[in-house]
């Protein structure tokens, strides 16, 4: 039985698969910030083409313990192409 154990072990090792045993942060604050903007490339009998891009960033903070302070930073960059019928 311990055998089984051992190398599933070192088959998890091997795969990367290894589970942590850090504790888990709980989250003190989400933060997000978005800037965007539409800008109208064609307007006209045929109908209207807008482009609208923006951007998008996400940082979680969690309760600072045990020696560690782990953060979370997501930066996102969207884009959007539209076209209206007349």
């Amino acid at each position: 039985m311990r055998t089984k154990h051992v190398l599933k072990r070192i088959y998890c090792i091997m795969l990367g698969t290894e589970p942590k045993l850090t504790p888990s942060a709980i989250t003190q604050a989400i933060i997000e910030g978005t800037l965007g903007f539409w800008y109208r490339i064609y307007v006209g009998p045929k109908g209207r083409i807008q482009f609208g891009p923006q951007y998008s960033r996400v940082v979680r903070n969690t309760w600072g313990g045990g020696g560690y302070d782990p953060t979370a930073n997501e930066n996102m960059f969207f884009t959007s192409f539209r076209y209206y019928l007349p």
